[in-house]
């Protein structure tokens, strides 16, 4: 059976505002793409502590299961230590206990301003009475991990709903994490889901200013997912087990978070290097608000502030290793489905080496001399990825370590010998302050040489300059 909706309204067909594209994800898609927004580094919060998540919303019809897939992802994550079983283990394995996140399911318009924190409360102070606006009860409802972070997901349901008048405590919420002057840390993530306004009870599009703060995602009409969920559903109660909704394979969240920190940042730097060279020949796509009586004004556009929540989602989907479907949803969820067909086209002419084919010696990519600054780009990237994995190795087996570090080194000699060693000093010492030089190796130490030569002329010449 194929999984096409042709014969749907087309309203549930393209439910994302100014959207004309039918979305071709399936369910098991839909879990892995909000798995690696839930992973995405987005900066700091407002204690100063990694922030993760872009804010995103889910558009789609009623009765297609968005809300029961997004508490069955925040189920499956752990934060490890005493709680309830999350998972049923395989047969034969003990128990296993982990404390999962709470998903705070919302709805704003039927929870009104309280939700918000937006309610004036009276308080007495040394100085007479004063009105204050309190945090929400629930900002304190979240499990504590090992590191003393709360987690959960503060998902916000039928945000079409919301009444005009509240729409701007969403500005806040869902860029700051900000509920009238209360902030959540960056360890609760944000997520929305809506009706199509037309689909909604007394539904209203998204001003533009709130549109731009989110990602557009389209939730798919999957029959054939919704027929095994019920073969299994039926299966599962029948035998007294937990319907097939817990059946997400449980991530400890501690763990993921830790290899996304060790492996981000190259990955964040090659898309950086993409989305600025493509910007820059079209300026239209870093900036192109459209105009308010547009359909498109409600949904995805592209803005400083969307193209940077893509750059880090598509780092993100890098490391995650998300198939080029899902990258490509990105890209119309957050800067529209123009914006998604031309940097595609452009991605395809330019873009960069696979930083993991050339780790793994499955790449034939050498530094070009004509183009030494994305040379330098890739190579740096390479190194910082072999950092990051000598890291989360911590004492395990060294052999496919070393290896990934001799190509690299590799590297760095065409480098040199192309007439860019300068080029190389930065890398080849981060390298070897972080012991990934390895006792014997010619390349490495023929490298190595070099740069030292070089950093120590540099550094004789500046001493130089500063003479009398």
């Amino acid at each position: 059976m194929s999984n096409t909706v042709e014969s749907l309204p087309e309203i549930v067909q393209k439910p994302v505002p100014g959207s004309s594209r039918v979305s071709t994800l399936r369910l098991g898609d839909v879990v892995e793409i909000l798995i690696t927004l839930i992973f995405t580094i987005v900066g700091e919060d407002a204690f100063g502590d990694l922030a993760y998540c872009p804010p995103t919303c889910w558009w789609g019809g009623s009765g297609i299961a968005k809300t029961k897939v997004i508490n069955a992802v925040t189920r499956a994550l752990t934060i490890g230590g005493a709680g309830v079983a999350v998972l049923k283990p395989e047969p034969g394995a003990s128990s296993i206990e982990r404390t999962s996140w709470k998903c705070l399911v919302a709805s704003p318009a039927s929870r009104g301003a309280g939700f918000f924190g937006s309610t004036p409360v009276p308080f007495a102070t040394e100085r007479g009475m004063r009105i204050g606006y309190p945090a929400p009860e629930w900002f304190d409802s979240f499990p504590k991990g090992p590191d003393g972070r709360p987690y959960g997901l503060v998902f916000i349901d039928e945000i079409t709903c919301v009444e005009p008048r509240l729409i701007s405590f969403l500005l806040e919420s869902l860029a700051d994490r900000g509920f009238n002057g209360s902030y959540l840390p960056g360890s609760i993530r944000m997520v929305a889901a809506a009706n199509p306004a037309a689909l909604a009870a007394n539904g209203y599009d998204l001003p533009a200013s709130v549109a731009n703060r989110l990602g557009h995602f389209a939730f798919p009409v999957d029959v054939e997912a919704w027929h095994t969920h019920l073969r299994d559903r039926a299966r599962m109660l029948k035998d007294g087990e937990k319907p097939i909704t817990e059946a997400i394979a449980a991530l400890d969240t501690l763990a993921e978070q830790h290899r996304m920190q060790a492996l981000y940042m190259p990955e964040l730097q090659v898309e950086t290097e993409l989305l600025t060279r493509f910007t820059a020949a079209a300026h239209h796509h870093a900036y192109g608000q459209p105009d308010p009586s547009s359909p498109q004004s409600g949904g995805p556009w592209p803005s400083f502030r969307t193209c940077t929540m893509l750059v880090d989602t598509l780092a993100a989907m890098r490391v995650r290793h998300n198939k080029a479907s899902h990258m490509a949803a990105a890209m119309r969820a957050f800067c529209g489905d123009g914006f998604e067909k031309d940097y595609a086209q452009f991605r395809i002419a330019n873009d960069l080496p696979d930083i993991e084919k050339i780790l793994a010696g499955t790449s034939d990519w050498v530094p070009s001399p004509s183009r030494m600054d994305v040379s330098h780009l890739v190579v740096r990237a390479a190194s910082e990825k072999l950092i990051g994995e000598n890291k989360l190795l911590n004492g395990g087996d060294r052999t496919e370590i070393t290896q990934r570090a001799a190509r690299v080194w590799r590297l760095l000699r065409t480098m040199q010998q192309t007439g860019n060693a300068d080029l190389t000093v930065s890398v080849a010492m981060t390298l070897l302050a972080e012991g990934l030089k390895v006792a014997g190796d010619t390349v490495a130490d023929e490298v190595t040489s070099r740069a030292s030569g070089l950093r120590a002329k540099a550094t004789q010449t500046a001493k130089t300059a500063r003479k009398p």
